[in-house]
């Protein structure tokens, strides 16, 4: 009987060892995951992806609910708008973005940035125009200074950079929707085109978006190289003002709720669902 005894507690003190060895390999997994998840959210500022210019990169899921009847839609191409119509509440794309100084000199062609264009300065506010400060554009970075870039009439990208003499085929990213109507903006690409192919001058930059759907993303095809203004009148910024960060990875999911006082001024309230944070070997990095 004795014996019986022993063996029992001998099988007992195995499973103990290796039930405490699975408890302490979780807490320390568990303590590695926050430690990673903290420190990225400390090396780099979280934004959040309101409009539908880099669908299906970007918000392929967003979603809106009406405060009123709670009912949830679902968008096939990330397109809310601007996102800041009270009535509803929105789910969008959350992530992070590299700001920190020196980032620029980090930057690669199809890198996504958060940028602005030169027409939201002002040069007589001596600054980004009022309510443009807060929204950043999201696009990627197609062209370089001293290069020379067009699209022809299939989409497909034609590049010359520096000191080169001849256009080269350039495949773009594979996340690029087609629909027929790559070249259109919401007023039809004035730059970047076969007949009219842009050079980008000193500290000049190309941006577009991946969604190239009639009046999806309006961009450097329509607006011209950011830092083009510069280049003309050296009052305003150059180009790598306008660009504020690179995107560095896809995180988890934010709800976007706007609210207009009675002057009319927009608050927007941003917040991560924390139960949509994808954990470390889940996060997208870009």
């Amino acid at each position: 009987m004795k014996k019986k005894t022993n063996v029992y507690r001998s099988k007992r003190k195995i499973v103990w060892r290796i039930v405490n060895a699975f408890a302490l390999a979780l807490l320390v997994l568990t303590f590695s995951i926050s430690g990673q998840i903290i420190y990225e959210y400390k090396r780099y500022r979280p934004f959040y992806v309101s409009g539908d210019s880099m669908y299906p990169f970007f918000n392929k899921d967003a979603t809106r609910t009406n405060v009123e009847t709670g009912v949830t839609e679902t968008s096939h191409d990330g397109d809310w708008g601007d996102y800041d119509n009270p009535a509803y509440s929105y789910v969008c794309d959350y992530g992070l973005l590299d700001d920190k100084d020196g980032f620029k000199e980090r930057l690669s062609r199809f890198d996504v940035v958060m940028a602005y264009f030169d027409d939201d300065y002002s040069l007589s506010e001596g600054g980004l125009i009022s309510g443009y400060a807060h929204a950043p554009k999201i696009k990627r970075l197609y062209g370089f200074p001293g290069e020379s870039l067009y699209f022809d009439d299939t989409g497909s990208l034609f590049l010359k950079e520096k000191d080169e003499t001849e256009y080269r085929y350039l495949p773009q990213m594979q996340c690029v929707v087609d629909d027929g109507h790559l070249l259109e903006t919401t007023i039809g690409a004035r730059y970047a085109t076969k007949d009219n192919p842009v050079v980008l001058g000193e500290d000049e930059y190309f941006l577009v978006g991946d969604n190239r759907r009639v009046g999806k993303s309006n961009d450097c095809r329509e607006k011209g190289p950011i830092g083009r203004k510069h280049n003309e009148n050296s009052h305003y910024p150059s180009g790598s003002f306008f660009i504020r960060g690179r995107v560095v990875a896809l995180t988890g999911k934010a709800s976007i709720e706007v609210k207009y006082d009675e002057k009319g001024n927009k608050e927007i309230k941003d917040r991560l669902i924390y139960s949509s944070l994808l954990f470390p070997w889940a996060i997208q990095e870009l």
